[in-house]
């Protein structure tokens, strides 16, 4: 996530404490579920106070966006260059599912924690809080993928 306008980049160091918050959501809301994962739970499995939690982070939902977007993006990071190196659609399928379920197995508690924040974490206006976040789609979907096979 971008620093907000007016304010200076993050260091180093701050990049890298968001990292660890993060990870330490997703563990924490992987074990015991969306509504137990408390920011005083996240704070102590990463071995810090609840303010270094709230200096990084506005509050629990932001938290969560910024764990989805950091998922969303190593996953895509991921497959893009496995899907560009197949010619085929029937490759790209087959990178695509192979590599999905490599990047599951390789961070589980980081999609365990997505699925949780899907089915359970409403925004600021009430809707889930997946609906209001834009998120780019991984490129080409598996569906893209499929209509291109059929069509060649």
């Amino acid at each position: 996530m971008q620093p907000k306008p007016g304010r200076p980049a993050r260091t180093f160091t701050e990049v890298a404490r968001r990292a660890q918050i993060v990870e330490c959501a997703a563990d924490v809301i992987a074990e015991t579920g969306y509504a137990r994962a408390s920011m005083a739970a996240i704070a102590e499995r990463a071995g810090i106070a609840k303010s270094v939690i709230s200096y990084h982070f506005a509050d629990k939902n932001e938290l969560m966006q910024e764990l989805i977007r950091t998922t969303v993006a190593a996953y895509t990071q991921f497959l893009e260059p496995r899907l560009a190196a197949e010619p085929s659609a029937s490759g790209k399928i087959r990178a695509y599912l192979d590599g999905s379920a490599q990047h599951m197995a390789a961070h589980k508690n980081m999609h365990l924690a997505v699925l949780e924040i899907a089915f359970n974490a409403a925004g600021p206006d009430g809707r889930p809080l997946l609906a209001s976040m834009p998120l780019d789609p991984l490129t080409p979907t598996l569906e893209q993928i499929i209509l291109q096979g059929q069509q060649a």
